[in-house]
């Protein structure tokens, strides 16, 4: 039974591995070898044993690769490889709007060139606005028709 959970925890030390080394899978068929292996090696010993390293297995094994997968982004080596957040000039339209950005039915000018997407300014504020496909010439009056997850669609108001 001894070595049934030396090669469960061997197992999840290969997750933890596959997550911050580059192996190219290595460590995961380890890891699926090791944990394969310990819970047939418990089975063997008894049909509870087996069970229960089983049921073990099943549950450490997606926290431990959660876990692993939670702290890569905070090691150095995480830091250099995954990347930061986007620079506050592009963000969504949510956050937008609780800068006091435009709402549906608000209008502004377009800065640059709408093709079908650019730059509007709405009382001041500069942001990335999209037509839905008709291109708008810069200086154009818009109007917001919608707001679509991180997509400001804007129309051009007939003067």
């Amino acid at each position: 039974m001894t070595f049934a959970i030396l090669l469960l925890f061997l197992g999840l030390a290969f997750l933890v591995a596959e997550i911050f080394f580059t192996s190219f899978g290595l460590f995961g068929i380890l890891a699926a070898a090791a944990l394969v292996g310990g819970v047939a090696l418990a089975f063997q010993e008894s049909r509870g044993a087996g069970i229960a390293v089983l049921a073990v297995t099943v549950v450490l094994a997606p926290a431990v690769l959660a876990m692993a997968v939670k702290v890569f982004p905070k090691t150095p080596f995480g830091k250099r490889l995954v990347l930061q957040a986007a620079p506050s000039e592009s963000r969504s339209a949510a956050a937008q709007i609780a800068d006091g950005a435009p709402r549906a039915g608000d209008e502004g000018v377009a800065v640059s060139p709408l093709r079908p997407s650019g730059i509007a300014e709405f009382g001041g504020r500069r942001v990335d606005v999209v037509t839905e496909g008709a291109p708008v010439a810069s200086g154009t009056r818009l109007r917001v028709k919608s707001l679509s997850g991180n997509r400001v669609v804007v129309e051009a108001v007939d003067a």
